[in-house]
């Protein structure tokens, strides 16, 4: 690999075709077509066809054609699909695809899908998807703002609640609210202009 480095470690590779990109320890981590990107240890993490993108650990992490985009720690955490300035910080299963400037703090099978500067700071199978941007989710359980175009939405938390149009929130509770556009939701009251 052009100009690149390999401190030590178990297993580390890196391609011909990666340059200026360093792996500082772990095992089995692995550089594949990628440029100024950053490995820092833990297993079988991976930074491929990216410029300036970094994993510091975890195992099984993968960063592909994700520019500028940064991996903490955790297990199969994946950001993909021309991804740029993206960030999940850990858990385990989080997936960020199509998405730029979006971020997931921690948590399990969390996935912000084909919606820029989307957040998902936390919690268990939430998901932000299909033109959602600028929306976030807190945390909570089975938590979605999906829809064609819903942007400017907020989830806080709760359990099985659902945006399903532009400028939504949902402040917490459970059992399923369903909201359309310019509406609010704090629990099982919704109010809406």
């Amino acid at each position: 690999a052009g100009y690149s480095f390999i401190g030590g470690g178990k297993g580390n590779t890196g391609t011909t075709t990666s340059t200026f990109s360093s792996i500082v320890g772990g095992d089995s981590n692995f550089h594949n077509i990628s440029s100024h990107s950053f490995i820092g240890g833990g297993r079988n993490n991976t930074v491929k066809s990216s410029v300036q993108a970094s994993i510091l650990g975890g195992a099984e992490n993968t960063l592909d054609t994700a520019n500028s985009s940064f991996i903490g720690s955790g297990v199969y955490n994946v950001i993909s699909g021309s991804s740029t300035q993206s960030i999940i910080v850990g858990g385990q299963e989080n997936l960020v695809s199509v998405s730029d400037n979006s971020f997931i703090g921690s948590g399990y099978d969390n996935s912000i899908n084909s919606s820029s500067y989307a957040i998902i700071l936390g919690g268990t199978h939430n998901t932000i998807s299909n033109f959602s941007n600028s929306s976030v989710i807190g945390g909570g359980v089975y938590n979605s703002i999906t829809g064609s175009n819903n942007y400017l939405s907020v989830i806080s938390g709760g359990k099985n609640n659902a945006i399903i149009k532009e400028c939504g929130f949902i402040g917490g509770g459970g059992g399923g609210g369903y909201l359309g556009p310019y509406l609010t939701n704090f629990g099982n009251t919704v109010t809406g202009r």
